[in-house]
């Protein structure tokens, strides 16, 4: 998931270098290449994610929670958070308990899991349609459907709010991957370098 992020960070960076350019063609098959082949990338994670059986997935994982919410309290939770480098999360470390139990809530509530993994599994719905029918499999009674960025950008939003908050009820520590620091390296230097040789073109 971090990479999942990180990708599309980098993507969000690059798509900005191009729409600032307006000598580009951005209907160059390469162009277009860099485009299919981030979406298609972005949207096998989604259905990975989203798959419930014999897979290690996000929701596989929550419908857990819910199967074991009454093991699952505030008290253990919070004790996580008496680590001295997490001391100043302890109030936001509650708040966000209470999105899973219910303000003042001592445990889990396993249909507030459940309502959100059917949340996820339905922004989700279509792209795991396109996922199933076009890029992991070949189905002819398959139609293609009509997908953009908006849809799969909304899909990964819920899926990376879900895997922050259930990562941290899991593992009683908050998410400390900063996608945004990780993108910083400048790795945009490459578009600075002439990618073909005078001779190369010549002949």
């Amino acid at each position: 998931m971090v990479q999942s992020s990180l990708d599309r960070e980098i993507f969000e960076q690059w798509s900005n270098v191009v729409q600032a350019n307006q000598d580009l063609d951005i209907n160059n098959r390469f162009m277009v290449f860099v485009w299919t082949g981030y979406f298609d990338r972005q949207v096998l994670v989604v259905r990975r994610q989203v798959l419930s059986k014999q897979s290690v997935s996000l929701v596989r994982l929550m419908n857990e929670v819910a199967d074991y919410s009454a093991l699952l309290s505030r008290a253990n939770f919070l004790s996580g958070y008496a680590k001295p480098e997490y001391r100043q999360s302890w109030r936001e470390a509650g708040r966000l308990f209470d999105s899973f139990a219910g303000k003042g809530g001592e445990y889990v509530s396993a249909a507030r899991v459940r309502a959100d993994s059917a949340r996820l599994l339905r922004v989700s719905r279509r792209l795991k349609y396109l996922a199933d029918k076009w890029l992991a499999h070949s189905d002819p009674r398959r139609r293609w459907p009509r997908l953009g960025f908006r849809e799969l950008n909304r899909a990964l939003d819920a899926l990376y709010s879900a895997w922050h908050r259930y990562h941290a009820l899991v593992r009683h520590s908050p998410m400390n991957a900063d996608v945004k620091f990780l993108a910083r390296r400048d790795w945009q230097h490459v578009f600075d370098i002439p990618w073909r040789r005078r001779a190369d073109l010549q002949g």
